[in-house]
């Protein structure tokens, strides 16, 4: 169906559409009728489509569908799920390395392996001091 703009009407949210069939009609003819618009459609018309669409994240969230949203929920809870996954293995890797660290330097130290080996027991704190009471468990 082919649209005609009434410009003056244009402002007022109105704009004017031929009846099908009457393609051939003047313009203001019984057939003819006017339907109301949202301003922006008739923005859009009148300067031949290039009005403004606002494209932020929040109005497409907004004017999504259901299912839409709800995936996009989905998506962001399993995004923060990572996130802390991360953050949460990062915090312990360095506290490993720490401890990792201490046992070296107690390690390297010249000290005799039995008082070390006394000192750190049947419950080691990291790897390394897990190895180490695992091999001088062995030794004995």
């Amino acid at each position: 169906m082919p649209w005609l703009v009434d410009y003056p009407a244009a402002s007022q949210g109105t704009i004017r559409r031929r009846a099908p069939g009457t393609a051939g009609q003047a313009a203001g003819g019984s057939k003819e009728r006017q339907e109301f618009m949202e301003p922006a459609v008739i923005e859009a018309v009148s300067l031949g489509g290039q009005a403004a669409i606002d494209l932020s994240v929040w109005t497409l969230f907004i004017r999504a569908d259901i299912i839409v949203k709800l995936v996009m929920i989905a998506l962001l809870l399993a995004s923060l799920w990572s996130w802390t996954i991360i953050f949460e293995k990062y915090r312990r890797l360095r506290r490993v390395d720490k401890e990792a660290e201490s046992f070296e330097d107690a390690f390297w130290a010249g000290g005799a392996l039995e008082d070390l080996y006394s000192r750190i027991g049947a419950r080691p704190n990291d790897p390394m001091e897990s190895l180490f009471a695992s091999a001088m468990g062995e030794w004995h």
